[in-house]
């Protein structure tokens, strides 16, 4: 799948957020996993993530992902204490993760306005991460 093949999932008009949460440990995560390769032709994948979830690319100035500060997996609500209006979002996350058995992580990634449906992709979990899935947020 090419950087600027479909689907698209960008939310228009609504405060949408898509969470994802690491499944795997850091060092198990390539290093290039959540960047954007600008050089490489029209269809090369975007990221080594985009394409693992059946999408091309996002826009990288409304991404945010957050690590442990020692690597080991930390309750969910810890990594999401410091994202970006997560004080609107973090309860149900938490029970989202709780729900997919992701209730520690050693990594959260996050891409707002951005509504991804593992319906259309066939694609909630890989290797490396979990889809907890598309939650509204508010400005504050």
């Amino acid at each position: 799948m090419g950087r600027f093949d479909g689907p698209h999932f960008e939310s228009v008009g609504e405060a949408q957020v898509s969470i994802w949460a690491g499944v795997c440990s850091l060092d198990d995560l390539p290093e290039d996993y959540l960047d954007a390769d600008f050089a490489a032709p029209d269809d090369a994948p975007w990221s080594p993530f985009s394409e693992e979830f059946g999408f091309g690319c996002f826009d990288e100035d409304l991404a945010e992902g957050n690590v442990s500060s020692t690597a080991e997996p930390v309750p969910i609500a810890e990594l999401l204490q410091e994202m970006s209006y997560s004080e609107t979002y973090r309860d149900a996350v938490v029970a989202a993760a709780k729900a997919k058995n992701v209730s520690q992580t050693a990594f959260v990634f996050m891409i707002f306005d951005f509504a991804y449906d593992p319906a259309v992709t066939g694609i909630e979990r890989t290797d490396h991460m979990q889809f907890l899935g598309v939650f509204t947020y508010e400005f504050e």
